[in-house]
């Protein structure tokens, strides 16, 4: 019981299937260049969502792929693949992503709705990882995604640079969960 006080009080919590969250202040210390929205298309065909900030589990294991690109235009499509797991079912989700007001802002539609909604790119190496805020079932979700090769051996620095943007922190990929499913 002692232990589990210790985490708590330390901003720690373990949800159902061992998925560890953590809560605490964005720093905004570590320096970084504005993100290229478009150039994180290009550079990213396939992410797998490392952290986000939703508790009800329907983010774990989720996968995303570039299923359209369009230099001309800066759009591009992903799809999220949600396998479905915590009592979810599992479902696709396509997202249709256009250039926003800024350089690392996208405007997207999701699936057949045409309510436009903006997603800002927080971060990004455009090698490894990207950290992104976008709305997600009424509520902003601060994500870590890194390139599909990388989900395995996620470098330091782009968990560095999630702590530093976001407030909060839930594991939604554990390989021994994730590949399992």
């Amino acid at each position: 019981m002692q232990a589990v006080a210790l985490l708590i009080s330390a901003g720690l919590y373990v949800l159902p299937l061992g998925i560890l969250f953590t809560v605490g202040d964005a720093k905004h210390e570590l320096k970084h260049d504005i993100a290229d929205a478009f150039e994180v298309y290009e550079n990213f065909p396939s992410v797998v969502a490392i952290f986000d900030q939703d508790l009800d589990g329907d983010l774990d294991c989720v996968q995303s792929v570039r299923t359209y690109l369009d230099p001309e235009a800066h759009e591009a499509t992903y799809v999220w693949i949600l396998k479905g797991l915590n009592g979810m079912k599992p479902e696709n989700l396509t997202f249709h992503l256009k250039p926003g007001a800024t350089a690392d802002t996208s405007v997207f539609t999701m699936d057949n709705d045409n309510n436009e909604q903006t997603l800002d790119f927080l971060y990004t190496d455009y090698k490894d990882c990207l950290i992104v805020e976008i709305p997600y079932k009424g509520a902003e979700q601060c994500m870590l995604w890194v390139a599909d090769a990388r989900k395995d051996d996620i470098p330091q620095s782009c968990v560095d640079y999630y702590e530093d943007n976001c407030d909060a922190e839930k594991t939604s990929y554990l390989k021994d969960v994730c590949s399992s499913s």
